[in-house]
């Protein structure tokens, strides 16, 4: 069964040497715990459940982190069947994180954190096991959000405030 993706939109491989990219979010606090986040032509929205302060109209930000995580892993699964002409009825990646936060504003002393992450593939599809595995196997190795969790990466962070900039806070 051919691929629900047109063979042209990937090709048969990845381009050849590394590829680099820059992927840059505006995120702006509108009230209480809503905030928007604009990419480009799309903006979406985060808020809190009222017993944070917020109005519970929109998913929690730490959502959009699991979220990002399934959908990435969908992406490259579907992307690398393609280029394998393999194809996928239908599939489901869920995604579980277990967080934590503990401390004192007054002590300043606020730790926060994820112990771990895990996610679940459910695939449908009429191709060999071994084949499906093998591009599972590829989406999670190609899965940028998940690397994320995996490889600890530097953290650069400005805060500018009244016109001041403050770095490595």
């Amino acid at each position: 069964m051919p691929s629900d993706i047109p063979p042209h939109i990937h090709g048969k491989d990845l381009p050849k040497g590394m590829k680099k990219s820059t992927i840059s979010v505006t995120c702006d606090h509108l009230e209480k715990m809503l905030h928007v986040a604009n990419h480009g032509e799309f903006s979406f929205f985060s808020d809190e459940p009222e017993k944070m302060g917020g109005e519970n109209e929109f998913p929690a930000p730490l959502t959009y982190i699991a979220s990002g995580i399934g959908f990435w892993l969908l992406t490259n699964m579907k992307r690398y069947a393609s280029m394998k002409k393999i194809s996928i009825k239908s599939a489901r990646v869920k995604v579980e994180l277990d967080f934590f936060l503990s401390g004192s504003i007054v002590g300043e002393n606020i730790e926060s954190g994820v112990s771990e992450v895990r996610s679940f593939f459910e695939v449908s599809s009429e191709e060999d096991f071994e084949d499906i595995l093998s591009v599972i196997k590829l989406a999670k190795k190609g899965c940028f959000a998940e690397s994320l969790v995996i490889k600890a990466v530097p953290l650069q962070s400005i805060c500018i405030i009244n016109g001041k900039k403050v770095d490595n806070i």
